[in-house]
């Protein structure tokens, strides 16, 4: 176990609709251990590449957080809860080297710093108005739920890159007719060669089909605010570990 736990995980994280699934066909077909049987093709109208595990671990941990939110929270059930949610993590960990997950974000610290794995973080971010968009045609809710969920995912992927050995990566770079140079620091960063990624990319990725939905502009300051950083921190490739 504890040579698994020394072996480098990562981890791919964001919203959703950010082209995550997208950048896992990609790892995957390069080669990238997902734990899941091989798919050639896509579909980017249904996210996918999500252990079942994960799911699993994702359940108890928002049973956590709902009784550490309760006006008495018991705490005897939250460390049953969290004992299921580290046995799911770790038999998880332990059986491969990619996870992907929207929810996969709240998972990363215990992933980290309760269970002992040497996490790396490959966060894929959105501009807002796409995001919410896309968001809204596929499962409808309020501009300010999306909103919400947005800021507290993008805000936390920045915090963990400044703490964890982290890659992030924009939807708009890896659907770019022309752009190339992300697929250079995914391959510094996880060591598949870049023939392998680009090859995969340019069989994956239809870039005539990947364009703006619409003008429409639903910023405000704050997701300005968060997008510009991200895209700032996006310029490295990777962090010491702090």
């Amino acid at each position: 176990m504890e040579f698994k736990k020394k072996e480098k995980k990562f981890l791919i994280v964001g919203t959703g609709r950010t082209g995550s699934s997208l950048l896992s066909a990609i790892l995957l077909k390069s080669g990238a251990d997902f734990g899941l049987r091989s798919k050639d093709i896509w579909d980017r109208q249904k996210g996918d590449f999500e252990h079942s595990l994960i799911h699993e671990a994702y359940k108890w941990q928002s049973r956590v957080e709902k009784i550490d939110q309760s006006i008495l929270p018991n705490y005897f059930t939250v460390s049953f809860f969290n004992n299921i949610c580290n046995k799911k993590m770790e038999q998880l960990l332990t059986e491969v080297d990619y996870v992907k997950s929207s929810q996969l974000v709240w998972l990363v610290h215990r992933a980290k710093y309760k269970l002992g794995f040497e996490v790396k973080v490959i966060g894929v971010y959105r501009n807002f108005s796409d995001y919410v968009i896309s968001r809204y045609k596929k499962y409808g809710r309020s501009l300010d739920h999306w909103r919400k969920e947005w800021l507290e995912v993008n805000k936390t992927l920045f915090l963990q890159a400044q703490i964890i050995p982290s890659l992030l990566l924009s939807y708009e770079e890896i659907v770019g007719r022309n752009e190339t140079k992300w697929i250079d620091r995914l391959a510094l960063f996880t060591n598949i060669s870049r023939e392998k990624l680009s090859f995969a990319a340019n069989e994956i990725v239809d870039k005539k089909s990947h364009k703006r939905i619409m003008q429409y502009n639903f910023e405000d300051d704050d997701t300005r605010r968060v997008y510009n950083r991200l895209k700032m921190f996006s310029n490295k490739s990777s962090i010491d570990n702090r």
